[in-house]
């Protein structure tokens, strides 16, 4: 009787868990997104045409090898 009562409790804390994950995962993309250009424009040495290409070839290949 004393596992059913704490099944309850479990399940919440797991998807407690998923949603903090989620929402970490999501911060930290977004934060990548934000800085990643600015890193590769110092990188390559203010050319603007060399991050643009980089984005590009990055998209290329993601939509290539990720179905």
């Amino acid at each position: 009787m004393r596992a059913q009562t704490e099944r309850p409790s479990a399940v919440r804390s797991g998807l407690t868990a998923l949603g903090v994950h989620r929402l970490l995962m999501h911060i930290g993309a977004g934060l990548l997104g934000l800085f990643l250009p600015i890193y590769l424009y110092g990188l390559f040495g203010g050319r603007v045409w060399m991050v643009l290409g980089y984005g590009a070839l990055h998209y290329l290949l993601v939509g290539l090898f990720q179905p």
